[in-house]
Formats: structure tokens, C-alpha cells, sequence
């Protein structure tokens, strides 16, 4: 867990009056800015404040593999200048989660002495993702921001996690021949109108082409289907992605993953947005 916030020595080489201080804690963050105005001969001063709540009580120690995790915060500006609007967000990962809880984003500012509530959930990974060079990232990071509207006030919390298992026994593979690919047969059929995606084998050499087939889709002009590490967790984490152009079925070629060797798979997503539609069975890129 680390605390990151507007540095006061950097302030004071602009303004020698600049007076920062910022306080985080278990649920909720603060600070005050103070300084003196040569334009209006007064000392200004900008609070800020969110208090965060959890749906679970062991937020610092450990988060469970496929929990899904509430997190409410209450905005609060306490201060009376008129340009001192309170904003504060939380993101998991890459992925901000948090939503005012009326629905309109006017709500994601507290204005001088208003306060605002906001909102949102995200669920713990069920395993290690991977980095773009295919190697495992055990860490997860949440992270809490406050800020006063600019980089003269913000303070953010971030705390760390470490993917660890309990109890679980070591799988053991069969180690596949490169000289020898298996072929992966399509997958059993599958309700009518239910989205399909799969690749025609499971080891491909670097460099080689990659299609994969896509079946059943809705039929958007901005469908669109991804090339993920096969741990990927978050949507936005493709490697590679290309639009259906709005093809309900076919196929489509991919270069295999200019990352190098590693486990893949395909995802589809629905029209522009994160609506998962189908995942394809992960594939090998050996060298």
C-alpha cells in the first residue's frame, strides 16, 4: 500500500505561501490547500473530502478469487471557494469502476460545501493475467483518488494485491509436439442463435497466420473480435483487434501474437462495446 499526493515542496518553489496537507486512511482520504493571493491580499483555502465504504470488512488484507466487491463513496467539498469542486474515482487495474449513484455525471462533483455519492462494483480475478510480453503478473492495484481539479490538490491511495493460491494441487499437462499440432475439432453444437468462436488448432508456430470462426453473432457492423493473453482479465487488454463488419458468420485472420510464444485466446465482443459474446479455448504460440 503506498500513498501518492500533490508534492508541497514543488508548490512552494511557485508560491512560497502554498501550504499542503493530505491525510489518507482505511475509508476515506482528505486534504487542505492554503495559500496567500497577491491579487486580493486574503489566504485561500481548499478542503476536500470522500469516505469510502466496502461491502467486505478484509479489504486490506485479501480480496477472494470471483468476489464481487462494492465500494460506495461519499464526496464532500468543505470548503467555500467558489472554484474548489471535490472530484473523486476508483479504478481496478486499468478499469474505472465507479458511477454517481443517480446516473447523472453532474453528481461526480461537490461543488463548495454540497457533497455527492457515488458508487460501483468490480469482481477479483480468478487468476494471474499476463503481461504484454506473455510472462505472468501475479499483482492486482487499487487504486482511490481525490482531487481538487487540478495537480495543486489531489491525493490517491494505492493498494496492492498479490495473486496467491491455497491448497490447490499442481496440474500436470502433457507436453504437446510442435512438430506434430493437434487439430481441435469445432466445438458440440451449441443452441440455436448462441455465439460461437474457435480456431481450427491449438499450436500455431510465431508468425504463423491464426483463423479463427465466428459463429452466430448479432450482426453489428462494429462486432468486434480480440486477441487476448490467455489470463487476460479486463476487456482492454487485447493485444490485437479487428471489427466484423457486420458478418453474423466467417472467419478471420490473425498473425500469431507479434508478443512471441505464449497462451492465447480469441474473445468477440458486441457492437463497439464490453459485451463479452464468446471466448474462444485457449491456444499455444510456440517458437
Amino acid at each position: 500500500m503506498k500513498d501518492e499526493m500533490t508534492n508541497e515542496t514543488e508548490l512552494k518553489k511557485r508560491n512560497s505561501t502554498y501550504s499542503f496537507l493530505g491525510k489518507a486512511g482505511s475509508n476515506g482520504q482528505s486534504f487542505e490547500l492554503k495559500y496567500y493571493s497577491n491579487v486580493d491580499r486574503k489566504t485561500h483555502t481548499y478542503r476536500g473530502h470522500v469516505k469510502w465504504e466496502w461491502t467486505v470488512k478484509r479489504h486490506q488484507d485479501s480480496l477472494l478469487a470471483g468476489e464481487q466487491v462494492t465500494i460506495k463513496g461519499l464526496v464532500s467539498n468543505l470548503s467555500a471557494e467558489p472554484t474548489g469542486n471535490v472530484t473523486a474515482w476508483a479504478d481496478f487495474g486499468t478499469w474505472g469502476f465507479m458511477k454517481p449513484a443517480s446516473g447523472k455525471s453532474a453528481d461526480l462533483n461537490a461543488g463548495p460545501n454540497g457533497t455527492a455519492t457515488m458508487i460501483g462494483s468490480f469482481t477479483v480475478p480468478k487468476g494471474p493475467g499476463l503481461k504484454r510480453d506473455g510472462t505472468l503478473n501475479p499483482y492486482f492495484s487499487l487504486t482511490f483518488h481525490l482531487s481538487g481539479g487540478n495537480e495543486s490538490r489531489f491525493i490517491r491511495r494505492i493498494i496492492t494485491y498479490k495473486w496467491v493460491e491455497f491448497g490447490v494441487q499442481p496440474e500436470v499437462k502433457a507436453q504437446v509436439p510442435v512438430s506434430e499440432p493437434v487439430v481441435t475439432p469445432p466445438p458440440p453444437p451449441a443452441e440455436v442463435n448462441t455465439p460461437q468462436l474457435y480456431t481450427g488448432k491449438n499450436v500455431y508456430k510465431v508468425g504463423e497466420p491464426i483463423v479463427v470462426v465466428f459463429k452466430n453473432l448479432p450482426g453489428f457492423n462494429a462486432d468486434w473480435i480480440g486477441i487476448y493473453g490467455a489470463k487476460a482479465y479486463h476487456a482492454n487488454e487485447y493485444i490485437e483487434w479487428k471489427y466484423t463488419k457486420g458478418l453474423k458468420e466467417g472467419t478471420m485472420t490473425f498473425t500469431s501474437p507479434r508478443y512471441g510464444a505464449g497462451d492465447y485466446m480469441f474473445r468477440v465482443y458486441e457492437n463497439n462495446g464490453y459485451k463479452l459474446l464468446a471466448q474462444s479455448v485457449a491456444f499455444k504460440v510456440v517458437n
